[in-house]
């Protein structure tokens, strides 16, 4: 079974398209934690569980580690996880994008197939310059992306890891998985999405660069912003791990990317729409997503009546990033981590 792990909060209006865009790939089954939920995301997906196509489980009593890592925490020993062949940490603002063949798993598969872990980069699509948000497919709303080369900030080059569930990993982690079996660590593969070896990422926290993104067989297509009224939702909630970082003006510049189109996601919009158009017609279904769409309508409406939301959303909708040259970025980057590091003394 090839099995996605995620964690969400108030994100009604998104389920659909994510979840069938990634049956209609290759995935089978979700295993999908939620926690203080107003819109009924928690309801969704237990009507996708009652559907066959997940399973569902409330993660409250967050540890220290913040909601994410207590959810992974609590997945680590879920039977599900045992069954998996295939395991994903996915967030709903994640869309694995496979360039080979039709854009499923076993085109990507096809290319590595001996590899225990495959690394995935990011691409960052910014906001298109929407400031408000329709209830339409992401996908095609946001195709703005930033280019291949884009150095700067180096966490533009993050990754998620798609991997054996049985090659010796002890943990899930957010970005990939944790504790190799030390027996076994010199026999893992790790390779990125068009098969290049990485060395030393079986076991280490590295960051891939351009070099190694693998871009032209998959990346995940990474909508961390949305629309400038989606981004004042994602601030008001707050980041879903333990690191002290604000979702100001300063996060939506590190990511606001829209300098290059990329419609390569495309390729399996097809099988996307045949998958989407089964839960569309489960009127349980149909009536959860317009509800959450109503709660968020309402939301959005009380925020920008309050004066510093409504502030940072005009300052949102100016604020666009341009990708810097190699060698400012060989200059900065070390800052970022210094900036990093200094947040979480």
């Amino acid at each position: 079974m090839r099995l996605i792990v995620t964690v969400m909060k108030n994100e009604g209006p998104f389920i659909l398209e994510w979840a069938a865009h990634h049956l209609a790939i290759g995935f089978e089954r979700f295993l999908v934690y939620t926690n203080d939920c107003e819109d009924g995301t928690d309801a969704i997906w237990e009507r996708l569980a009652a559907l066959g196509l997940a399973v569902h489980e409330r993660n409250d009593d967050i540890r220290p580690r913040g909601v994410q890592k207590t959810a992974l925490m609590r997945a680590d020993s879920h039977p599900l996880r045992r069954e998996a062949e295939w395991l994903l940490c996915l967030d709903v603002d994640e869309f694995v994008n496979v360039k080979r063949g039709e854009g499923r798993l076993d085109d990507l598969f096809a290319v590595s197939p001996d590899a225990d872990m495959i690394a995935l980069a990011w691409r960052r699509f910014g906001a298109a310059g929407r400031a408000r948000w329709r209830d339409e497919p992401v996908t095609g709303l946001y195709r703005r992306a930033a280019p291949e080369a884009c150095p700067f900030p180096f966490h533009n080059y993050g990754i998620k890891s798609l991997w054996r569930a049985d090659a010796g990993w002890a943990r899930l982690g957010v970005h990939r998985p944790l504790e190799p079996d030390p027996a076994r660590l010199a026999s893992l593969r790790v390779t990125n999405a068009e098969g290049t070896p990485l060395p030393g990422f079986a076991e280490r926290g590295l960051w891939l660069r351009l070099e190694t993104a693998g871009y032209g067989a998959a990346q995940v297509n990474h909508y961390a912003l949305r629309s400038a009224e989606c981004f004042l939702m994602k601030a008001a909630r707050g980041l879903p791990n333990s690191r002290r970082s604000a979702l100001d003006l300063g996060y939506w510049a590190e990511r606001n990317f829209n300098q290059v189109e990329d419609r390569s996601i495309d390729r399996s919009a097809k099988l996307r729409d045949d998958w989407l158009a089964r839960p569309r017609v489960d009127p349980v279904l149909s009536r959860l997503h317009e509800d959450a769409c109503a709660w968020r309508r309402e939301r959005i409406a009380a925020l920008l009546g309050e004066a510093e939301p409504l502030a940072l959303w005009l300052r949102l909708i100016v604020t666009e990033t341009a990708a810097l040259p190699a060698e400012a970025a060989a200059a900065l980057n070390p800052l970022v981590a210094k900036s990093w590091a200094m947040g979480r003394a």
